[in-house]
């Protein structure tokens, strides 16, 4: 077992880079939380929750915690350092220690989406990962219509490995949709 993967799991980890800070999820986080999981596209290209309210937004982030605790994901709320403000949700989970890979996910409030900030978070991660952290490789597993997020894997060397047929269930359409894996390994 890769006990720099484990590391992650002795204190939780906080992901610093020039832009933005991955960090734990708090009670300061919920109002932002509410906003980013509050937009029904989520249903559509990720497993988080839709969130309604206050309430909602607190289990989700006690739901990260207990994860946390039993060494399953690690998730982050994405801080941005020039507006101040938590602008979306990344998590690491699907955490292989056999052969040390993982998983990654990750969403955007709405009002910051489309303007690079997913490609600096991302391309800071997969170092992090890979050098502090021993992960071999790393996983994206992304809906086929979700092109935007396609493209930006591709811009930061994710080579699209397989299809996945009927493998997302899309809470929006109510239909299973393919979806795209997508990977790079530390060599």
């Amino acid at each position: 077992m890769n006990s720099r993967i484990l590391d992650m799991f002795y204190n939780y980890p906080e992901l610093q880079y020039e832009d933005y800070i991955l960090r734990r999820p708090g009670k300061s986080d919920i109002n932002a939380i509410c906003s980013i999981c509050s937009d029904e596209f989520i249903g559509e290209i990720t497993r988080i929750p839709t969130i309604g309210n206050r309430k909602e937004a607190k289990n989700l982030i006690d739901n990260f915690y207990a994860k946390y605790v039993i060494k399953q994901r690690v998730d982050f709320v994405i801080y941005s350092r020039t507006m101040k403000e938590t602008v979306g949700l990344f998590s690491i989970h699907n955490i292989s220690f056999v052969d040390d890979r993982c998983e990654i996910g990750f969403i955007l409030d709405k009002k910051y989406r489309g303007i690079g900030i997913m490609q600096k978070v991302i391309s800071g991660v997969k170092k992090s990962m890979f050098n502090e952290y021993g992960f071999h490789k790393i996983i994206i597993t992304v809906s086929e219509s979700n092109y935007a997020c396609i493209n930006m894997c591709s811009k930061i060397k994710f080579d699209e490995k397989i299809k996945m047929k009927d493998h997302f269930f899309n809470r929006i359409s109510k239909n299973y949709e393919d979806t795209i894996v997508m990977s790079m390994i530390n060599n």
